[in-house]
């Protein structure tokens, strides 16, 4: 009966964030330095991952998860018992206290299915709410690198198909977001 809700990985939240983040990154930069033509990459999976925020959120959110879901794992164990107990004392039961025991079992069965739900929800709300702050985040702090620096286009390194050596910036997109976040 135990369902785990832990289809949720973790590791995989920076790939996810990374992808939606790629979606939505828009760089403006002035008119001279579109005429520098210069380009760089950020990888922004690398940010999420190695940037001192991105820790510590993903360290958060993963003890609250780890939390909530041992809650979920002891009431599906005292769900179990219950069954169990249902079960065993079904031959000796009235029909009464069988009418009762068997609408008190579906109702923990509701009860906990809800509750399943809803905590997988709220872990999708956390992770959107993670990711709308990284993302403004670190496109304040790519748009920042991008002026100063003079790039005409900075790219997500997971839309780049090739790249040359020496255009990739995420350290310094990391080094910057850590100071100022």
């Amino acid at each position: 009966m135990k369902q785990n809700i832990s289809g949720f990985n973790f590791f995989s939240l920076p790939l996810l964030a990374a992808a939606l983040i790629f979606s939505s990154l828009a760089l403006s930069v002035p008119v001279a330095a579109q005429q520098q033509g210069r380009v760089a990459i950020v990888d922004i999976q690398r940010v999420l991952i190695h940037s001192k925020a991105g820790k510590k959120a993903r360290e958060s959110l993963e003890k609250e998860f780890k939390k909530k879901q041992q809650i979920l794992d002891d009431k599906s164990r005292q769900y179990e018992r219950m069954e169990k107990e249902f079960t065993k004392n079904l031959s000796v039961m009235n029909e009464d206290t069988l009418k009762q025991k068997s609408k008190d079992l579906e109702s923990a069965k509701k009860q906990l299915v809800r509750e399943r739900e809803d905590f997988s929800d709220e872990l999708r709300r956390d992770q959107e709410d993670l990711r709308l702050k990284f993302s403004k985040e670190i496109q304040s702090v790519v748009n920042e690198i991008g002026k100063s620096e003079g790039y005409s286009v900075i790219l997500a390194k997971s839309g780049v198909l090739y790249v040359a050596d020496g255009v990739d910036i995420t350290e310094k997109v990391i080094d910057l977001h850590d100071r100022k976040y």
